[in-house]
């Protein structure tokens, strides 16, 4: 019994520390995405859109969906995103805004 709860304590730990490494990832790309641009990182973080099992490589893998705002002009909001399959980066861009 304290084997099993050793083993599931130790399975959260690792995965919260791939979580962590795979946000501290997507944060590295959206600045870098947002220095290129020559635009604002608003609140200089990221968070967590959407977690699927999926493909890379042809091998399995978490594939996550992290969500950034910046702002070109300093009053307008606009939408980024960083796609990951397991620890690599996949797609940095910004998320078409609608016309009205």
């Amino acid at each position: 019994m304290n084997t099993m709860i050793v083993i599931g304590a130790a399975t959260l730990l690792l995965v919260w520390f791939d979580f962590m490494r795979a946000r501290e990832a997507a944060v590295r790309a959206a600045r870098t995405f947002c220095r290129r641009l020559d635009v604002q990182l608003l609140d200089q973080t990221v968070h967590l859109g959407k977690v699927a099992l999926g493909r890379h490589a042809g091998r399995p893998a978490v594939c996550r969906i992290y969500v950034f705002e910046f702002t070109v002009t300093g009053h307008e909001r606009q939408t980024g995103y960083v796609a990951l399959a397991g620890r690599h980066i996949v797609e940095v861009d910004r998320v078409p805004v609608a016309s009205h």
